[in-house]
């Protein structure tokens, strides 16, 4: 569809095909004690830099194959949409699918690009991307620290990081 610059066609993955990558990642759930999973789709795979009218249908292409694997396993996965964002277009063309993720496929959340399309990375975004990092980094380690810490051995360590931060 992207390749041949058109919004016609739709793409078709048989449960089958699906299954077969749903396992995979099922038993790496598994391994790490991961009960539910949010799928949602990659920022990057997201195309908002596209034409619109092929935003608009990669969009809604996205959504379906989430939601597919929703259906699939409805225990282990929820559906996190996908939204026709880009950066000619009003922000009310996303209401559509935004209503048919909710309403139709039952998604829970709503991926929301604050500045849909290629601009330029503001320092704003880069102080905003070092604190998820550093949230992460954080978050990791306190896990770590669970296995030979004691829980105020780690509150302690982590005021004294965040305050030296």
């Amino acid at each position: 569809m992207v390749a041949l610059r058109t919004a016609e066609g739709s793409l078709e993955i048989s449960n089958d095909l699906m299954n077969t990558a749903l396992n995979r990642h099922l038993k790496v759930m598994d391994e790490r004690n991961i009960d539910v999973q949010m799928i949602s789709a990659r920022p990057v795979a997201m195309m908002h830099w596209e034409r619109p009218f092929l935003v608009n249908k990669w969009t809604q292409i996205t959504n379906d194959v989430i939601y597919q694997q929703t259906q699939m396993y409805p225990d282990r996965y929820v559906g996190i949409a996908q939204l026709p964002q880009h950066q000619s277009l009003e922000t009310s063309n996303c209401v559509d699918e935004l209503k048919r993720c909710v309403e139709e496929l039952g998604f829970v959340g709503v991926l929301i690009m604050v500045r849909p399309g290629e601009g330029s990375l503001q320092f704003g975004a880069l102080v905003a991307l070092a604190n998820a990092a550093a949230v992460s980094i954080s978050i990791l380690l306190v896990k770590r620290l669970s296995d030979s810490e004691t829980p105020l051995m780690i509150l302690t360590m982590f005021a004294l990081f965040s305050t030296l931060l």
